[in-house]
């Protein structure tokens, strides 16, 4: 229990980190790359642990489910952008 209750508050800060990261790269027009993606990833794991915390499997296994797919897809385009580089 005390561990849910540190996954969920870590993962608001981890969120509200990520977050200030693509603020201040938009502000400088910078490329934001990957960043909003692994926002929404830590957003997904931490509503996840949250629902965990209030006893809602459905959703918490939902949100995990979505979080992996997230990575997968970030995997794939750092896969295919490293072979491009290679060729």
């Amino acid at each position: 229990m005390i561990f849910q209750n540190v996954v969920v508050i870590s993962g608001i800060f981890v969120v509200l980190s990520f977050v200030a990261v693509v603020v201040v790269l938009k502000k400088k027009q910078l490329a934001t790359g990957f960043w909003p993606m692994f926002a929404a990833i830590a957003a997904f794991i931490t509503l996840a642990e949250f629902f965990g915390f209030q006893g809602r499997e459905h959703l918490h296994g939902y949100f995990i489910v979505v979080a992996f797919i997230l990575f997968f897809f970030i995997a794939l385009v750092k896969y295919w952008d490293t072979m491009r580089l290679l060729e």
